[in-house]
């Protein structure tokens, strides 16, 4: 019976519905009795699908590569993410065999541990010896050559061995232990740097594209590679997951277990018991080498004494050899040993180095870290040393090679033992025997013994050599890397507690104590008593000091006279300021002399004490001071060189000298307290009157700028007198601030405890001085020599001048006797070349001389601060923005094993200091640009046989040229490169192109202008309505000076886009037309004669082409004549013109020849008068 049939009939439900509810419960209580009873049966699941291989990649790669269908593009699309698949699954296996690595060795970490343990115990209790060393004990020394090589052999076996146990690149004690070292940093650094990698994050962001259904619209082939691309990187970084989160699992254990420690132990225990045993080694390996090399001369000598007579001279070579073998070997005893004291200072310093940074790391920068460091940088070695040594050490390397070669030769020579005895008993010329060509066979076995071992010596000292001058270059790395982190760090750390009442009792002690009489009288008993030696430099010294102080007086009178002599307006010589120069300094170096002579005095005495010290550093230091201010003083002094030879404005002098004579006896004792403070131990007393008295200097020094640089009353004012309206107005102000800033900010740090800073800037401050005041006397010195030199160019050419306007005037008599007037003056305008101009040439050359003033100022400035400049490396930390670039990165290629090449995106930061480094090169590049071009013209361009306008466009074009280039790396050191700035240039010459066109075209032209030259500087040209010469040619547009001397600005484009006439492009030659008109009945071959003549008589006009003239026709009232005359140049046309019609209106006059006027016939008539009537009444107008 079909259930759905009685479901589907009512009848069925009403009256059976009871029945058939049972019939079913029945049933199911069955089935489930026996699927109770029944095996379970296992749900069945989807089969997971094989994980993705290379190999499944590769067939997948090559069914798309074999489709038909698709266009090239897409097939590449897709052939790009199954490379990419590649690459994946190889990065996954690379990361899957690190992990199993990384779980390997924590597997092994309670293994690993107890066995470094007992390597550690093992190394404690039974350290490494060596049985046969001599160590000092010359009884185990060797008795023969024989067992002396035998055992120098085997211990330098056991060296060499030894050494690549501690020193192997690979596998050495020290370079695992570095790598130790290395390892812990690392470690504390990996978590940041896995947290950083975001590799769960990626593996969760490329799970959920592998869940988002592909794009309906694509090809199946393409959503095929995508899906095998993702699951590929699926791969890859579930692989990096679970390798990173077994690495750091590894490290924790590790940590735990402190199994980095233990290795740690036990491999600087191995490398200090190792240095040991090579210590030893080495010294017993130096004393074998003596040794065989005192029995190799021992046995060399005993064969000279037995020699024959004949044989002495030829047996004293092998002495000879021997004694240099054992003068080698000592030699190479003492590299070695300087080489260990390298290596341990190097370790050492290392050591304090990689300490010092965990520690400055840990705690930060503080007062007492500050000390630290200024302590470690009075004890580090100076770098410049090492380098000095290793210098000396490659001309000993190179002797030695050149030595080797010689020796080698020598060697060779005896290779053959037969032939050289052969040739040594000819070279003796003495009878042959037997027993004396034995006894030369003998010598020369003995030679070439001791050549092989002096060539192996040799060879061994030249490794040693080279060895030591690594060492040494490893040492002067470390030093200076030491050295420039110390500096980066201790001028920005406070030295001493701010200053306040508690110092003031330290200052009392220190004054007492410098002003002890006691030590005063200590010092002068020793500074008296005089060694009989010294009697006579003493005497000299005394002498020349007295007789120096006596004629004071006349030096300086013998100032003023030099002056008075250079002062007159016609000196041409530079004698006078050179001798003041010279009287001056040694007027101004006396008394500064005399402290330096004391100082020197002073610290000469032997067993000097701490006082005597102090006191002479002081002096020297005052003497330091001392010297520059009385130079500048002597120099402002009454008919001194400011006033007389170097013309500086009155008030300037005026200034400097009075603000000096005060500010000079106040500033002495000031720095002698400071520098003997200085030179003393006690820090509270440098702390106290040492500070104290910088501090007054430098607000004595404030003060002084203050009143000397006072930009309206000052010094200053005179610098810019002239260019009221000129950049130094403002520059002015700016370096008087920086004056009063400079030493005002020092003395606030000072009192703020930065005492070290102060004292470290200030003797950088000192020097700065001192370059400015050598520097500032030497560009008067070389102004005041071209000055003389423009005198006496000027001289010569007012004389030459003389010379030829009384020749003119000669020749304007004479001319004025022959009747044909004087000359006239061209009217033309002329520009002047700068050879010509001695105004324009004298300002060339003041700028060269400004620019290598600069020059020598930025390169002193650098030798000065070049110590303080690390310490300003703290701004290469403060990074405004970064700039992102393409760089070319290699990388292994895991297909075919080789090293690739790939462009990444590198993120770079761009500092402070970067930012300021390119604002300098912009300034630097606009500046260049506006000299350089000038310089190169006068300097080297001049000197060459180039025109004007040729040299004119080079000039421009390197202007352009510097700042194009002064920009480009000026932006690239922002990070700015053609790749940010491509798309900004292309947009900006879109819209350039339409809104500056006109300006972009003229600049084009320029150029075309410049290397074309259909124009150049001082060519006559006329373009549309306007004549002229050719005076400039810049970027935008071209200067034309017409015939009234105004200029005309005509831009660039004209000249090359429309008509020009060019007088003087290939030749300057041109033709004057005079048009002469004669009357009817003139003699006509006459008048040409006389014009023809005329032209001939005119200096001015060429011979070839020779003048025409010609008779043109009949005019109205004329007989018409033109004369063609050619001239060589445009200079003197209009002079030449008058000249002319002058000249020919005399000689027509003095011929009779008639110059027509023009001519009109009027002829009047008279009419009757009854016409005349009629006219009238018939007149509408008539009343």
């Amino acid at each position: 019976m079909d259930f759905r049939n009685c479901l589907s009939q009512p009848f069925l439900l009403r009256g059976h519905g009871h029945r058939c509810c049972m019939w079913l419960a029945v049933l199911i209580c069955l089935n489930a009795t026996a699927w109770g009873q029944a095996d379970p049966v296992t749900p069945v699941e989807p089969e997971k699908p094989p994980a993705l291989t290379a190999e499944m990649v590769d067939t997948r790669l090559k069914e798309a590569e074999g489709a038909e269908g698709l266009d090239d593009a897409l097939k590449a699309k897709i052939v790009e993410l199954y490379n990419q698949a590649k690459k994946s699954l190889a990065a996954a296996k690379s990361w899957g065999e690190k992990q199993q690595a990384y779980q390997q060795k924590l597997d092994t970490v309670d293994p690993r541990l107890k066995e470094t343990q007992e390597k550690l115990e093992l190394a404690k209790n039974a350290p490494k010896e060596i049985t046969e060393s001599p160590n000092g004990d010359d009884t185990k020394m060797p008795a023969s050559l024989e067992q002396a090589g035998e055992k120098l052999s085997r211990f330098e076996t056991l060296l060499s061995s030894e050494q690549k146990l501690l020193d192997d690149p690979q596998t050495g004690f020290r370079k695992l232990l570095a790598d130790i070292k290395v390892e812990g940093a690392r470690r504390e650094a990996r978590p940041a740097e896995i947290a950083a990698s975001n590799a769960q994050q990626q593996l969760e962001k490329v799970r959920e594209q592998l869940k988002s259904p592909p794009k309906a619209d694509d090809s199946p082939l393409l959503n095929a590679a995508q899906k095998t691309a993702l699951e590929a990187r699926a791969m890859e970084f579930g692989q990096q997951v679970q390798a990173e989160r077994t690495e750091v699992a590894l490290y924790k254990a590790e940590e735990n277990a402190g199994l980095l420690r233990v290795r740690r132990d036990l491999l600087s225990l191995q490398v200090s018991q190792s240095e040991k045993i090579v210590k030893l080694l080495q010294a017993d390996v130096n004393k074998l080498r003596q040794h065989q090399a005192k029995l190799r001369a021992e046995q060399v000598k005993a064969e000279v004494i037995s020699a024959a007579p004949e044989l002495k001279e030829f047996a004293e070579e092998n002495t000879q050899l021997a004694d240099k073998n054992i003068k080698i070997t000592r030699e190479l005893q003492t590299v070695e040993k300087q080489t260990q004291v390298v290596q341990a200072k190097y370790e050492e310093l290392d050591s304090e180095f990689a300490d010092m940074q965990s520690m400055i790391d840990a705690i930060g920068q503080s007062d007492a870290i500050g000390q630290l460091l200024r302590s470690q940088r009075a004890t580090i070695p100076n770098a410049s040393h090492y380098e000095e040594h290793i210098k000396e050490r490659q001309e000993q390397i190179s002797t030695l090679r050149f030595e080797s070669f010689q020796l080698e030769k020598d060697r060779d020579k005896l290779a053959d033992i037969d032939a050289a005895s052969a040739r040594a008993l000819k070279e003796l010329k003495a009878k042959s025997s037997p027993e004396l060509a034995k006894t030369v066979r003998e010598l020369l076995d003995t030679r070439k013994t001791v050549l092989d071992e002096l060539t192996s010596n040799s060879s061994k000292l030249q490794t040693a050599l080279l060895a030591l001058n690594l060492k040494e270059a490893e040492m002067m790395t470390v030093t200076e890397a030491y050295t420039k982190y110390i500096d980066e760090r201790v001028l920005w750390i406070r030295s001493n507690e701010a200053l306040g009442p508690s110092a003031i009792a330290d200052a009392m002690d220190a004054l007492k104590w410098v002003f002890n009489p006691g030590q005063w009288m200590e010092l002068l008993s020793s500074f008296l008593s005089w060694k009989p030696e010294d009697l006579l430099e003493i005497g000299l010294s005394t002498f020349l000091f007295l007789v120096l102080i006596y004629y004071r007086r006349r030096l300086r009178a013998g100032i003023a006279t030099a002056g008075e002599e250079a002062a007159r307006g016609n000196c041409r010589v530079f004698r006078p300021t050179l001798q003041a120069s010279v009287l001056t300094v040694i007027v101004a170096a006396i008394w500064p002399s005399i402290l330096w002579y004391f100082s020197w005095r002073i610290v000469a005495q032997p067993n000097n004490t701490v006082f005597a010290v102090a006191i002479s550093q002081g002096l020297a230091a005052t003497a330091a001071v001392y010297l520059p201010l009385e130079i500048i003083r002597q120099c402002c002094a009454s008919k001194g060189l400011a006033e007389m030879h170097f013309y500086w404005a009155n008030a300037t002098v005026r200034t400097i000298r009075t603000h000096l004579r005060w500010a000079t006896p106040l500033s002495l004792p000031l720095m002698f307290l400071a520098a003997t403070m200085s030179a003393q131990p006690n820090e509270q007393w440098q702390a106290s009157l040492g500070r104290a008295s910088v501090i007054c200097w430098l607000i004595l020094l404030t003060v002084f700028m203050q009143r000397v640089l006072r930009p309206h009353t000052g010094v200053l004012k005179d610098v810019v007198r002239g260019n009221d309206d000129g950049w130094r107005v403002q520059l002015r102000y700016l370096v008087f601030g920086l004056c009063m800033l400079v030493p005002a900010g020092m003395g606030v740090l000072a009192v703020m405890g930065y005492y070290y800073t102060v004292m470290h800037l200030g003797t950088r401050l000192r020097d700065t001085i001192w370059l400015s005041i050598v520097l500032l006397l030497v560009h008067a010195m070389l102004m005041r020599l071209l000055l003389i030199h423009r005198r006496a160019l000027a001289m010569e050419r007012a004389r030459a001048k003389r010379e030829r306007e009384r020749e003119e005037q000669a020749a304007a008599a004479a001319a004025a006797a022959a009747g044909t007037g004087e000359p006239i003056a061209p009217s033309m305008p002329i520009v002047e070349e700068p050879v010509m101009d001695l105004a324009a040439s004298s300002t060339q050359a003041q700028k060269l001389l400004r620019t290598a003033i600069i020059i020598t100022t930025v390169a002193g400035m650098w030798l000065i601060w070049a110590d303080v400049f690390p310490a300003l490396g703290v701004i290469n930390k403060a990074t405004p923005w970064v700039s992102t670039v393409t760089v070319p990165q290699e990388y292994d290629d895991p297909e075919t094993g080789k090293k690739g090449t790939r462009m990444v995106e590198e993120t770079r930061p761009i500092t402070i200091a970067q930012l300021a480094l390119a604002v300098l090169v912009g300034i630097f590049a606009v500046v260049a640009a506006q000299n350089v071009p000038g310089l190169i013209e006068m300097s080297l361009l001049r000197g060459l046989p180039f025109e004007a306008g040729f040299r004119y466009a080079i000039a421009s074009m390197a202007r352009y040229i510097i700042l194009l280039v002064g920009f480009a790396v000026s932006l690239g050191i922002v990070g700015i490169g053609w790749a940010q700035m491509q798309w900004l240039f292309a947009a900006a010459s879109l819209g350039l192109g339409f809104g500056l066109q006109e300006i972009f075209a003229n600049f084009i032209s320029g150029i075309i202008i410049l290397f074309e030259r259909p124009i150049r500087v001082g060519d006559v040209i006329t373009i549309g309505d306007v004549s002229g010469k050719v005076s400039r040619i810049r970027m935008r547009a071209t200067t034309i000076t017409n015939w009234d001397r105004k200029e005309l600005i005509v831009p660039n484009k004209e000249f090359i886009t429309g008509r020009l006439l060019n007088w003087t492009l290939s030749d300057q030659v041109n033709r004057v037309v005079i048009e002469v008109g004669v009357a009817y009945g003139s003699n006509t071959i006459l008048a040409r004669d006389l014009l023809l003549a005329a032209a001939n008589a005119n200096e001015f006009v060429l011979n070839d082409p020779a003048p025409l003239a010609t008779f043109e026709g009949f005019g109205d009232s004329t007989l018409n004549y033109v004369l063609r005359v050619f001239l060589p140049d445009l200079d003197n046309r209009l002079a030449v013109i008058h000249a002319l019609h002058t000249d020919i209106d005399r000689r027509f006059r003095e011929a009779n020849v008639e110059i027509a006027f023009p001519q009109q016939d009027i002829h009047v008539r008279t009419l009757p008068a009854n016409i005349i009537g009629s006219k009238e009444e018939s007149s509408p107008y008539s009343t």
